[in-house]
């Protein structure tokens, strides 16, 4: 994986395009027999990445050997499955790259996923994609910002006013705030008041759903304080799809 990262910021460095790369997926959370990798890609700037995302998949040429997006009969990005930003500001390339075989070892192959996004979205992007157990702390987490008044999404974060919500269900967003920006993962779990957690800590546990039934508790007061805020403003409706 290691070999297979470098040789990524390799490739990138000779074709001189400006981004970051963050290794993601389960290497991230620590799982030494992770079999694939997610390389999370921010770019400076706002607005969309399809742009950018192709000349980096074009410069990774020589190692990307399958494309299994399905889009295009030749390696492309596409939107991200579940991003609600308007904006584009993420895009994935679910791929398969060629593996830097050292002393006589055999080639292999390895499934790569490339996700784009800009540098203001890379703390969300990285906390979605890193993910655990399933994606059910990501849902979890989700919640517990929904119940104190936010919209966690895969790349950005604002405040919501939500109608429906009971108990545990967070209903539906009926007005969202501006994108309240946070400077890296540790500014996402403060922002909703959730003590931080290591990637290799991610998890559904006893402490994480003590938090979720707290949230629950707050939640009528919480979203009170959130229509107070929207009283008066001009908030755009949010898509029926975000929840």
């Amino acid at each position: 994986v290691e070999r297979i990262y470098a040789q990524v910021l390799r490739q990138a460095q000779a074709a001189k395009i400006d981004a970051q790369v963050v290794p993601c997926g389960a290497y991230r959370r620590g799982d030494a027999l992770c079999g694939g990798l997610t390389l999370v890609i921010s770019f400076p700037g706002d607005g969309a990445v399809e742009e950018v995302a192709a000349a980096y998949i074009k410069a990774m040429d020589d190692i990307l050997v399958a494309d299994l997006s399905g889009a295009a009969t030749t390696a492309s990005a596409v939107r991200v499955p579940g991003d609600d930003d308007p904006t584009d500001s993420a895009q994935a390339c679910l791929g398969v790259v060629r593996g830097c075989p050292v002393d006589g070892e055999p080639m292999r192959y390895r499934r790569c996923d490339f996700v784009f996004c800009r540098h203001n979205s890379l703390p969300f992007v990285t906390l979605q994609w890193t993910g655990s157990d399933g994606g059910l702390f990501n849902r979890e987490m989700k919640r517990i910002a929904a119940l104190r008044g936010f919209h966690l999404s895969h790349t950005y974060m604002c405040k919501a006013d939500r109608e429906g919500t009971r108990g545990r269900q967070v209903g539906e967003v009926c007005r969202t705030g501006a994108k309240i920006f946070c400077e890296d993962e540790r500014a996402i779990f403060a922002a909703i008041g959730l003590p931080y957690r290591p990637p290799e800590r991610r998890e559904v546990d006893a402490e994480l759903l003590r938090l979720v039934e707290e949230a629950a508790k707050e939640a009528p007061e919480a979203l009170r304080m959130v229509k107070m805020e929207f009283q008066g403003s001009d908030l755009r409706p949010c898509a029926s799809s975000v929840s």
